[in-house]
């Protein structure tokens, strides 16, 4: 392969380290071309290096040495820009929860990375990325693809828009399909064994805290979220109207718990009867003495660790023989119930924290008795 032209080349400063980058194109005899670039201090340097370049790519065909690599410099991938501007963009300006900032970075790291490493968001083509969610598809599940898909292409929507490329190689990839199977609520049956094997689990001389019994039912009632069950405070209980303030979550990020605000961003207030404010109360003057309902097992005044919530409940799980019981089922039962009953979507969604509606009609369930009820109210049409 012989080259048989050689550009003048060019020297631009680069906006991010201010250094220069000295470059030249080659054209072979096949037709196909290769753009060397190097690195440079000073405008002065980087046109020592020019001249060097093209005097190297001059003699190539002499001594029939290979013309030099193209030099990969890591501020030029499209890694790169994914773990910096990507994600600073995300934090500062979007805003995002620290749950989902935390949860990108990890889709980049553990996914991406290691598959396109140091390439340039131009040279990573459409048969690329339907490669990756390939081979990410073989290991894990199409939601984990569906993550990392929505990382990659929402950059490139960023570099198409600052010029940096001028098409996204995902345009015409597509995503694979998410099979959503519809989650059932529990039933009367298995809400009575979830609440015998939590007071049988409160029982054990192994349990070092004695938040679950409350936990769990408060959760069957209000449908919070895990995090936001552990951030509630006393302050939080409004005794004499009987509402419970929802204003911040406990994530568990890092090895580290953080107090962020709800999953909407918006605070909210949930109605609860009678009973719940006596049990409360009862929890209060028996074990929760300090600040938080339900505190860590050491300081009173530190929230529960989110995780060791999960622990238990798979501790529960087992003893009741529901294997597929979880927080968020607790959360699913409660909303699908007020479908049951008749309470109105909005009111459905004002409990539950979804911004959106359809959200909220993502729980309910078709219920055969408010069906009648509807096609009755047009019986003398």
């Amino acid at each position: 392969m012989q080259v048989v032209k050689v550009s003048k080349g060019s020297i631009s400063r680069r906006t991010q380290d201010k250094k220069y980058v000295a470059q030249i194109v080659l054209t072979f005899d096949t037709g196909k071309t290769r753009r060397i670039s190097r690195l440079a201090d000073s405008k002065r340097d980087a046109q020592k290096t020019l001249c060097e370049l093209r005097e190297a790519a001059l003699q190539y065909n002499e001594v029939n040495n290979p013309p030099p690599e193209p030099t990969r410099h890591k501020e030029e991938s499209f890694v790169y820009y994914l773990e910096g501007d990507y994600l600073h963009e995300k934090e500062f300006v979007e805003h995002i929860g620290k749950r989902t900032l935390y949860a990108s970075r990890n889709t980049i790291r553990k996914h991406i990375k290691p598959f396109f490493k140091d390439k340039r968001p131009d040279e990573i083509t459409p048969r690329e990325i339907a490669l990756f969610y390939v081979e990410l598809g073989k290991k894990y599940s199409a939601s984990t693809v569906h993550k990392a898909a929505n990382v990659i292409s929402n950059a490139y929507r960023k570099l198409m828009r600052d010029g940096i490329v001028k098409k996204s190689p995902c345009e015409f990839v597509k995503k694979p399909s998410i099979i959503q199977e519809e989650k059932k609520p529990l039933t009367e049956d298995e809400v009575k064994r979830m609440i015998k094997a939590t007071d049988i689990y409160d029982r054990d001389p192994w349990t070092k805290t004695h938040n679950m019994p409350v936990y769990i039912r408060l959760a069957l009632a209000t449908g919070m979220r895990r995090g936001e069950l552990c951030a509630l405070k006393w302050e939080h209980i409004d005794w004499e109207h009987g509402y419970i303030e929802v204003k911040k979550a406990i994530a568990y990020l890092g090895n580290k718990m953080e107090e962020k605000s709800t999953k909407s961003g918006k605070s909210r207030s949930i109605a609860v009867s009678e009973n719940i404010l006596d049990m409360l109360k009862k929890h209060r003057r028996k074990y929760a003495t300090g600040t938080h309902i339900f505190p860590d097992k050491r300081n009173k005044n530190k929230p529960q660790n989110p995780e060791s919530i999960r622990h238990a409940m798979d501790i529960i799980a087992r003893e009741s023989g529901i294997e597929r019981l979880t927080m968020h089922l607790l959360r699913h039962t409660n909303i699908s119930i007020m479908g049951a009953r008749g309470i109105d979507i909005r009111t459905i969604a004002m409990r539950a924290g979804h911004s959106q509606l359809t959200t909220t009609m993502r729980y309910l369930h078709t219920n055969e008795e408010l069906n009648r009820r509807a096609g009755d109210i047009f019986k003398d049409i």
